[in-house]
């Protein structure tokens, strides 16, 4: 068998229900759309903050070794990504005047603030072992926060829109406010060189301190207005508790989740561990071992993805409207594999600005996922619900991030040993020998990741028909439960 034919029959099949036409749904006001997605630049302090700065300052600047800070961070991910389920299942059983989710969202955020602070102002005078269990302690103090604030909020974007592409156009507002935190966080370790933060000897450990706080202040004042000024839908308020177990097993036998939640989970495969060695490429190939060099140069490559972001997000929500967002997902991750091959001649020390390039190609293949895959869960949840009868967006995104957060920290452990394994030692000079392996597994990780990734994401089984003919089924129920025929 040869053509659309072939092609269809390698796709999992999913039950569509009867054709029927989804009826229109009110539009979401853009500030409930504008204000949900400012939450999204608080969260992205919260989760690539600490991944500027801990190696930087962490190993480079306190000398503690890579492995342990690879501890450092997974540990907290690990009890984070348990106690997601648990805070999804709570944000979906809660009752009260203020809905199910903002309570959290504006508990969490305010915790988030304070700790993420707090994890940069070690001690003085502490051993490895002490700055290795003080960076542990806050950062597990920080991880229970980040699931307090991540998982409601996340859970109240899938339900503030039911329409197919008004959800990617909320999700994609949401991505280009996230896109402008690249505007300030690839700075922050730049900025703990600088005077003010530093004093006029430049000591970074100091200038972290209060970078550290400038952090905080934003987290609070990008994370509230989440709380605040959105609204939720009535349905979930209404319908019958769920316990965990049960909740938990219910989104996990769901095969569309599994899927779309397996092709996050390469991708982050792919960047989590490329990107501890792009800060030593960067720093001691590019920059022959000039750290400040190095977190000039960083600095400017997170503009640039910045910018990717900005104009990517828009672009990649036309792209769904036009080819779907399967097939522009697969679009992206090819354009990302092309970005990382050219790695080989876009990283020299001759023109260190051309690793700008690399990040022209990479975001904008990436934000495709980034993009979309919050829209597609709100798909999947749609489905869920024709199939259960309730809606559940906290566990589904509370399952979503225990899965992509497990993996996450395994990943963080897996990216100190690759650095090792490269022939990176602590103390030691960096072997032309090192910066040739960093440089191959750079290019050989993520391209095999992302191969997989295209793969499963061509499995896939919700397409633009199936969510719509799902949505009409579920109005049709809700109009018949009004008018007393259900």
């Amino acid at each position: 068998m040869s053509g659309p034919e072939a092609c269809e029959s390698s796709v999992i099949p999913i039950e569509i229900p009867s054709e029927s036409t989804p009826k229109p749904h009110a539009q979401v006001p853009l500030s409930q759309k504008l204000s949900w997605a400012a939450g999204s630049i608080a969260d992205q302090f919260m989760t690539n903050g600490i991944n500027a700065l801990a190696l930087p300052i962490y190993n480079i600047s306190l000398g503690l070794s890579p492995i342990l800070i690879g501890y450092a961070l997974a540990i907290p991910r690990i009890f984070d990504a348990i106690t997601d389920p648990i805070m999804g299942n709570i944000s979906d059983n809660t009752r009260t005047r203020w809905g199910r989710r903002r309570p959290y969202i504006f508990i969490g955020a305010i915790l988030c603030a304070f700790s993420f602070a707090l994890i940069w102002m070690p001690p003085r005078g502490f051993g490895d072992i002490g700055i290795f269990l003080y960076f542990l302690l806050f950062s597990l103090v920080y991880y229970a926060a980040y699931t307090i604030f991540a998982v409601p909020r996340a859970a109240l974007g899938y339900e503030l829109s039911t329409d197919y592409h008004e959800r990617t156009t909320l999700f994609a507002i949401n991505a280009v406010l996230a896109g402008s935190a690249g505007f300030i966080f690839p700075w922050f370790y730049k900025l703990a060189f600088h005077p003010i933060f530093a004093g006029p000897e430049k000591n970074e450990i100091i200038g972290v301190r209060w970078v550290g706080v400038l952090a905080g202040v934003i987290i609070l004042a990008t994370a509230l207005p989440s709380a605040f000024m959105n609204r939720e839908r009535a349905e979930g308020m209404e319908q019958p508790k769920l316990g965990l177990i049960k909740a938990a097993w219910m989104t996990l036998e769901n095969m569309p989740f599994r899927i779309i939640t397996g092709v996050v989970v390469l991708i982050l495969l792919a960047v989590m561990v490329a990107g501890p060695m792009n800060l030593y490429i960067n720093i001691y190939y590019i920059c022959d071992g000039d750290k400040e060099a190095g977190a000039f140069w960083g600095g400017w490559v997170g503009m640039v993805q910045a910018i990717a972001c900005i104009f990517s997000a828009p672009l990649v929500a036309l792209a769904s409207r036009v080819i779907g967002k399967k097939m522009t997902i697969i679009c992206g991750l090819l354009i990302a594999i092309v970005g990382y091959l050219a790695t080989w001649w876009l990283f020299t020390p001759q023109y260190p600005w051309l690793q700008i390039i690399f990040m022209i190609l990479l975001q904008p293949g990436l934000m495709t996922v980034w993009v979309l895959n919050g829209s597609i869960l709100a798909d999947i949840c749609d489905e869920d619900e024709l199939r259960n009868g309730m809606r559940r967006e906290g566990m589904f995104g509370a399952a979503y991030t225990f899965i992509t957060k497990a993996s996450s920290a395994c990943i963080t452990i897996l990216a100190g040993y690759m650095l090792v394994w490269a022939g990176y030692k602590d103390g030691e000079a960096v072997t032309a020998q090192t910066l040739v392996n960093l440089r191959l597994l750079f290019i050989l990780i993520p391209v095999i990741m992302l191969l997989v990734a295209m793969y499963l994401a061509w499995r896939f089984p919700i397409t633009e028909a199936t969510a719509r003919r799902i949505r009409a089924e579920l109005d049709a129920r809700k109009e018949a439960a009004e008018t007393g025929l259900a």
